[in-house]
């Protein structure tokens, strides 16, 4: 099968392809795609990915990822910070 295939005037790419691109599995892009987390199309045994809507939730996902990060962080300096500004209860 082709690497590619167009439906409707959009591009979709195999879920092979896919992955490694984006160093997903295969079968977690499938399941993306039943989901509905990704505009996907099933073609006998393999499934295509829309390759817009594929770039979005990878650009997503590295978005909440980097959040994530981002308010751990400062989640952890109060969580230092506080620590260390407390003083022990006298005895």
């Amino acid at each position: 099968m082709s690497d590619e295939i167009f439906f409707e005037g959009a591009r979709y790419i195999s879920a092979n392809n896919a992955s490694s691109s984006s160093g997903l599995t295969r079968d977690y892009i499938a399941r993306l795609c039943r989901d509905g987390k990704v505009s996907g199309k099933r073609v006998g045994k393999n499934w295509y990915v829309n390759e817009s809507s594929f770039k979005n939730f990878l650009l997503h996902r590295d978005y909440l990822a980097t959040e994530r990060s981002v308010s751990l962080s400062e989640q952890r300096a109060r969580e230092y910070h506080g620590v260390s500004d407390t003083v022990a209860p006298a005895l």
